[in-house]
């Protein structure tokens, strides 16, 4: 998940995204302004593509186990280290935290792939030129399968 502080402003967001892995900093960070009515409707509306949505189901199911042990580890009171986790379990904390790997992928300076999450793909696609790009490369795979 993009860390993300936002303040209204009426019907714009003003977002102020970091980028170093999850971690505030001011040098690495971008201010961005989104429209929240165009972003509802993006979220109600856009298409997605299979692949990242199977990528992402998969990643859920590793979440939800982590999250279970997380809880778990709680409930014992034992101090929750990465050595309690699988590796899956721990791949699919970062991509959902947005850090490690998963902090470059889900830049909205990258190009859309297969590593975002519906939000940080959400949020490329309020640019014009990637939306654009995305739409053009959907309709090339759909025109393929057809």
């Amino acid at each position: 998940m993009i860390s993300i502080f936002a303040i209204k402003i009426k019907k714009l967001l003003v977002l102020d995204i970091p980028y170093s892995g999850g971690q505030e900093s001011n040098s690495n960070s971008l201010k961005k302004k989104i429209d929240l009515s165009f972003h509802h409707q993006l979220e109600q509306h856009f298409p997605d593509w299979n692949e990242r949505m199977d990528y992402k189901k998969k990643q859920e199911k590793f979440y939800k186990l982590a999250m279970k042990r997380k809880k778990e580890l709680k409930r014992l009171r034992v101090l929750d280290k990465k050595s309690y986790y699988t590796n899956e379990e721990l791949d699919a904390m970062d991509y959902f935290q947005g850090t490690g790997f998963y902090a470059k992928q889900q830049d909205p300076k990258v190009k859309q792939n297969i590593f975002d999450t519906r939000q940080s793909f959400l949020l490329k696609m309020d640019d014009d030129k990637l939306r654009n790009e995305f739409l053009d490369s959907l309709n090339r795979k759909n025109i393929k399968t057809i």
